[in-house]
């Protein structure tokens, strides 16, 4: 990881809803290509890490994709997640 003044360089995923309407796989789809594309910033930039902030209700889901829990964040009530590529 590059960590230049305390700050750790990641990705951010971030404004990933459900929607109502969607078909079941469809997030499941959304974060598979999410993924091929920090894949290929990895390649370029060298960048390893995706961050995101989710309700506790949605820690198990982004578990299966590989992230796990580091805390809080500080300005709200969501949990921090990272998963390293």
């Amino acid at each position: 990881m590059n960590i230049d003044r305390g700050v750790a360089q990641a990705y951010l995923l971030g404004q990933l809803a459900k929607a109502d309407g969607a078909e079941k796989g469809f997030g499941r789809e959304m974060m598979e290509h999410a993924f091929e594309l920090f894949q290929g910033g990895n390649e370029m930039f060298g960048c390893r890490v995706v961050r995101l902030d989710c309700r506790d209700a949605l820690m198990h889901y982004y578990e299966s994709f590989g992230f796990v829990f580091i805390g809080k964040n500080r300005k709200s009530d969501l949990n921090q997640m990272i998963a390293i590529i």
